[in-house]
């Protein structure tokens, strides 16, 4: 039986590197590399490996999911075989899914489903909640958001528990230079007494090639960032939770949490396994993703095309909104008011409708939307829009389309406030307002992080800053 249990764990932390025969293919985002490999046709699904994986841990599912779906596997930033530099002072699942979200890009996906374990599965989770235009469908298996963790009755002990006597003893043996010493801490601590020592040659091997993630994540300033549980309940995508029946306390506890605040997800309970249920029980978890996808899946090919009309009209198909002048949020930020009307959760991802009230002197810098379409209804006072070099002004009853791709900039350049309403297509800009209202609660201007995590949230957002606006009239 120990011979089972220590074969069964060197596959998973090796990601059955042998059968994978496939060779990866590197691409550059964010400046990092990344390798992935893919496999099928279909609608985009990428496959989100843990903090032992890497592109190659995914074998058992690629084989069942490929012949329904372009699966797609990638190595996160700090994984083998990718050779980037551990620069990042505060690595989390923030970081992840920025790369996770450039990389959707850089391929061209659109929406994708996305299928996580562990730090993966946090990943796919701050994804969606980031960019929910751009995310399908969710399988979370056991996402570690400790940080829910950290004031809660239940919680608190168990996760204090789990950072004194793994995650602080990890980081200082990575601090003292001992990267062995600290990988045999957290695997036993995870997986039990001396495993680690009692792994195969081939094992231990595969544990050192993805450290780097562990002295990355162990050294973090801010290794289990908080996620708003607010914006979590506003997903209104297909999600799956799946926990493994052996798992430990903290990530069932999570798993409990993430259910509660998503009652209408799916949940999926995987035997004979632990926090590694991909690997530990493939046949159990492949079971359950495919139940759940295909309960979610468009009509087939085979239907009839009346039954086919029908599919497609309820494709992506937006949720009733229809609201009186109090009934919407509405919000003060430093450049004056807004009121979402429709969001892309409303709109399944299709677009976005603001009311956004500018106070006198309020402009943006140039920018473009590489991605995004955007246009301005004016209610009231006088819009000035730059587009490429020609700046005009637009006064109430105007409207003005600017495609993705094309410079421009707007503003407020007169004495009374301008009301328009802004609608961008796809959805996911309006988050540039929560973004930047939470910002200013937290860093002044002045502070020198200022300009970078403003830099942050317009990257989020489609926004590519050209330039300031030297106003001309």
């Amino acid at each position: 039986m120990r011979v089972v249990l220590h074969t069964l764990l060197f596959l998973l932390l090796c990601g059955q590197a042998k059968g994978q025969s496939a060779q990866p293919t590197k691409i550059r985002v964010r400046g990092v590399e990344l390798h992935y490999i893919e496999q099928g046709q279909g609608e985009p699904l990428i496959l989100l490996h843990g903090g032992q994986g890497d592109y190659r841990s995914w074998e058992p599912q690629m084989k069942v999911l490929s012949p329904q779906y372009r699966v797609i596997s990638y190595s996160r930033r700090y994984h083998y075989p990718n050779d980037n530099p551990l620069t990042a002072k505060n690595h989390s699942a923030y970081v992840e899914a920025a790369d996770l979200a450039a990389f959707i890009r850089k391929l061209k996906l659109g929406r994708v489903h996305l299928v996580g374990t562990s730090m993966g599965a946090f990943t796919a989770l701050v994804l969606a909640v980031k960019h929910p235009e751009m995310v399908r469908s969710l399988v979370l298996a056991e996402p570690p958001v400790h940080g829910w963790m950290r004031d809660s009755p239940d919680g608190a002990p168990v996760y204090r528990e789990f950072m004194t006597t793994i995650h602080e003893p990890v980081a200082a043996a990575f601090k003292a230079g001992d990267d062995q010493g600290a990988m045999r801490i957290f695997l036993d601590g995870i997986a039990g007494t001396r495993r680690f020592d009692n792994l195969p040659p081939e094992g231990r091997a595969a544990v050192m090639q993805n450290s780097r993630f562990f002295k990355a994540i162990t050294s973090s300033s801010d290794p289990f960032p908080d996620l708003s549980k607010e914006k979590v309940k506003r997903l209104r995508i297909p999600i799956l939770i799946v926990t493994g029946e052996n798992t430990i306390k903290l990530h069932k506890l999570v798993n409990e949490e993430l259910a509660r605040l998503l009652p209408n997800a799916e949940r999926a309970i995987i035997p004979k396994a632990g926090h590694g249920s991909p690997r530990e029980n493939p046949q159990a978890f492949n079971e359950a993703v495919l139940k759940f996808l295909a309960n979610h899946r468009p009509l087939s090919e085979k239907q009839t095309k009346q039954e086919q009309s029908r599919s497609e009209q309820g494709k992506n198909k937006p949720k009733i909104v229809a609201l009186h002048p109090n009934d919407s949020e509405s919000f003060s930020w430093d450049g004056g008011k807004v009121r979402f009307l429709a969001s892309s959760e409303d709109t399944d991802g299709g677009w976005a409708v603001i009311e956004v009230t500018e106070r006198p002197g309020y402009k943006t810098p140039v920018h473009r939307h590489n991605h995004t379409d955007e246009a301005f209804y004016v209610l009231e006072g006088i819009l000035t829009v730059k587009i490429n070099d020609k700046t005009s002004e637009y006064p109430a009853g105007s409207y003005v389309l600017i495609p993705r791709g094309t410079p421009h900039a707007q503003g407020n350049l007169g004495k009374v406030p301008v009301k328009h309403l802004l609608t961008v297509m796809p959805g996911g800009f309006e988050r540039f307002f929560r973004d930047r209202i939470e910002l200013f609660k937290t860093v002044k201007p002045g502070d020198p992080d200022f300009m970078k995590k403003m830099s942050e949230i317009r990257q989020n957002v489609d926004s590519e800053v050209l330039g300031v606006w030297d106003v001309q009239k």
